[in-house]
């Protein structure tokens, strides 16, 4: 298998700083290329705004698989990400939910609740993003786990 291909879509091995940040840019690239042409042109939804969330969709798992590479590769169990993906995900749902029934005028504590959890989600995940690709060693730790590199 290709390189770039197991780095994005499978969750094994471990990375160094070096291509963890390789991939986050990768994704942040497919995360912008998603919105704009989800906003340019896809019609169906009526809110902007719920074709954005639904655009994030298509990359959690290339931000799993690589965030789980990179805590392999500090000695971290990747599971330390679930709890901030899927608020990530929660805040997705959510937030897309949220703006459909804004629209009806059905708001309720469920989009209130989901909207915050995204908010957590995102925060977490921004201290998460600085932890592994400034704050820990350059080089993945010695283990039994297949290395990418």
């Amino acid at each position: 298998m290709n390189a770039y291909l197991r780095l994005f879509l499978s969750p094994r091995g471990m990375i160094g700083r070096r291509t963890y940040w390789h991939g986050v840019i990768v994704i942040v690239f497919i995360n912008c290329v998603l919105i704009l042409g989800s906003s340019a042109f896809a019609t169906a939804s009526p809110q902007p705004v719920t074709r954005i969330c639904l655009a994030g969709f298509p990359t959690l798992w290339l931000s799993i698989c690589v965030t789980a590479k990179r805590l392999r590769g500090v000695g971290a169990s990747p599971w330390l990400q679930a709890p901030i993906r899927v608020a990530v995900a929660a805040g997705l749902i959510g937030e897309a939910l949220g703006v459909s029934t804004a629209a009806t005028g059905n708001e309720g504590l469920m989009f209130a609740l989901m909207f915050g959890l995204g908010l957590f989600g995102l925060i977490a995940d921004l201290v998460l993003l600085l932890w592994l690709g400034v704050l820990t060693p350059a080089q993945p730790a010695a283990s039994m786990h297949e290395v990418f590199e």
